[in-house]
């Protein structure tokens, strides 16, 4: 079950390619995994899916990262099975969420060190604030990468910088917590205003 989708990033090695991340639920118990890299835009129509969809494809090691949770997928097996809707208070989607909920954002940091995992679900306890402020133009390396890109790919609409940074910072439930301050860059938030 697809859970995030960041933003594309562009690199000499993969063009433009985004990080996905989810929850495995061919073993057994919902496990956390990262699928990467996702050149998502490129992708066929039939295989790009949203959030909260359920896709079979198949993935190996990705050699390249030490994360437990990474793997590299294979993009010509993805199929999108379905999209799990938000009835019943998103009971379906939580379902599949609930068993990989920890105690806090300190505790998933804990694991991080103990056992190398990056990906984790937590419920702050309290929101301390929230800004945004005009984000740094993309560096002119990577724009003649998104220029060079738009000659390559022809059919796809010149990626846009989100000009905006947000961020927002809260306390989580661990009681040694001093809080946490966190940016976000999200598909859903890349044109305010628009479309």
């Amino acid at each position: 079950m697809i859970t995030v989708k960041t933003y594309p990033e562009l690199s000499t090695k993969y063009h433009e390619t985004s990080c996905v991340a989810g929850i495995r639920l061919d073993q057994g118990t919902p496990q956390h995994v990262r699928l990467f890299p996702v050149p998502f835009r490129s992708l066929s129509e039939e295989s790009q899916f949203a959030k909260y969809s359920i896709v079979e494809v198949d993935v190996r090691r990705h050699h390249g990262d030490r994360r437990p949770e990474s793997w590299r997928p294979n993009l010509h097996t993805l199929k999108v099975i379905e999209r799990l809707g938000t009835a019943d208070g998103w009971h379906e989607r939580f379902s599949h969420v609930r068993p990989l909920v920890s105690p806090s954002l300190c505790s998933i940091k804990r694991d991080q060190e103990l056992r190398g995992t990056s990906l984790g679900v937590f419920r702050p306890a309290e929101f301390t604030g929230f800004r945004f402020a005009p984000a740094e133009p993309w560096p002119a390396s990577k724009a003649a990468l998104a220029d060079q890109l738009d000659l390559l790919a022809q059919d796809l609409r010149q990626l846009e910088w989100v000009p905006l940074e947000f961020r927002y910072s809260f306390r989580c439930a661990d009681q040694e917590c001093g809080g946490h301050d966190m940016g976000l860059r999200d598909w859903a938030v890349r044109r305010i205003g628009g479309p």
